[in-house]
């Protein structure tokens, strides 16, 4: 077996929890991890599930394909699509939380993506997958007729580059670009060295935020989207246990942050850069950007951001009195 061989049979069982010594990933460790192998994929369309929720108060979600007719009226929607990580669906807790979190601010249409299917076999088939998916997504999106300015796709860790290829897709297919990507620490592994074209990039969404929460870790260092935040320094999350204890936990905060945000204003990051070590610094800039799902559209660079240890996580800045 090769040292490249190695290195991705030990990635892999750590992916799959099956290695019980803890490996650190340091940029050495990533930097001879190849990137994804497309020719690897197996994904076919009929393992890509959709949920639709209209409200609230629906109980029962609403099973759709490329045959279903979403009403005209209700086009015009914000629409968010939420896409899981890799040996995930949909019954990670984050997707109920922030189906809960957009209906008391506001009527949406919410889809979850359940790409269970493809996205639990070897991380090597699973991280090559996310290409066909995409386009099965995207074939999805196109079909319900809504405006692309109101399309917000929404993906953690494996599923934040899946959002990228959705929205590549949609580009191809329409010539328009979604309105915005959101990646909840994008994976790291197999996309860190990876060109643009394999894995999300600035040019899939007309904006993309990028939330970094396990850098060097399970998710991405380096800077992909139009503004980068990095919590608490992109790693090691305060309240986090050890890794041999939970090795996910850090990896995982960025969904709460993101979540949290949703109905929380005045949330300040500051603009910051990534220093020769690879270290997120503060800079001189002083013009600070709001955090989140409020963060508007013109952002640009990257920024810090640190927050409380415990829910609720983020801190919000002191309006003063006129």
């Amino acid at each position: 077996m090769t040292i490249a061989s190695l290195i991705i049979f030990y990635t892999l069982l750590l992916y799959q929890g099956k290695l019980t010594s803890q490996l650190v990933y340091t940029r050495e460790f990533l930097s001879q991890i190849p990137s994804v192998d497309f020719c690897q994929a197996d994904a076919t369309k009929s393992d890509v599930f959709y949920y639709l929720f209209k409200s609230a108060t629906q109980t029962t979600a609403i099973t759709i394909n490329e045959d279903y007719s979403l009403p005209e009226d209700e086009r015009n929607l914000p629409m968010k699509i939420l896409m899981h990580g890799y040996t995930s669906n949909v019954t990670s807790p984050w997707y109920k939380q922030m189906k809960q979190e957009y209906f008391q601010k506001g009527p949406h249409n919410i889809i979850y993506v359940d790409w269970s299917i493809a996205s639990n076999k070897s991380f090597a088939v699973s991280a090559a997958n996310i290409k066909p998916v995409g386009e099965f997504i995207a074939d999805l999106i196109v079909s319900l007729r809504v405006p692309v300015e109101n399309v917000h796709l929404i993906g953690h860790s494996l599923g934040s580059h899946l959002a990228g290829f959705v929205g590549k897709n949609i580009y191809s297919k329409t010539g328009k670009k979604v309105a915005r990507i959101t990646a909840t620490d994008a994976a790291g592994p197999g996309f860190e060295n990876a060109k643009p074209e394999a894995r999300l990039n600035k040019h899939d969404a007309t904006f993309i935020d990028v939330i970094h929460t396990d850098v060097n870790y399970y998710g991405i260092l380096k800077p992909i989207g139009h503004v980068d935040f990095y919590v608490n320094g992109g790693k090691n999350q305060p309240g986090c246990p050890a890794r041999k204890v939970d090795d996910n936990c850090s990896h995982a905060r960025s969904n709460d942050y993101f979540i949290e945000s949703i109905n929380k204003r005045n949330v300040m990051a500051r603009p910051a850069k990534l220093n020769d070590e690879e270290e997120i610094v503060l800079t001189s800039r002083t013009e600070d950007v709001e955090f989140g799902d409020w963060t508007p559209a013109t952002a640009r660079g990257i920024y810090f951001i640190k927050t409380n240890k415990t829910a609720p996580y983020l801190l919000q800045k002191k309006i003063k009195d006129t």
